[in-house]
């Protein structure tokens, strides 16, 4: 999976959850506790968050970052496949 891969997976993941939730992106930062800005930046695609943002998120979603990365793997494999 490349970097790219990632960040668009994050992207997707953090809207979905966010919508899921009816939360806004600040509702969403402060029950995850993850910065706004650094929410943001993640659900535009914009830059790769650290390892740290991606361990929170995966706390905040109760999963092991390892089930996290298996998931974000089988995402960007079904998007391959949709092209």
């Amino acid at each position: 999976m490349t970097a790219k891969e990632l960040r668009n997976w994050l992207a997707w993941n953090v809207r979905g959850v966010r919508d899921h939730m009816h939360l806004t992106l600040r509702g969403l930062a402060d029950r995850s506790s993850i910065s706004f800005s650094t929410l943001a930046r993640i659900e535009r695609k914009r830059g790769m968050p650290t390892l740290d943002v991606i361990g929170a998120w995966a706390t905040f979603c109760g999963v092991p970052l390892s089930v996290l990365f298996r998931d974000a793997e089988r995402w960007v494999a079904k998007e391959v496949q949709k092209s």
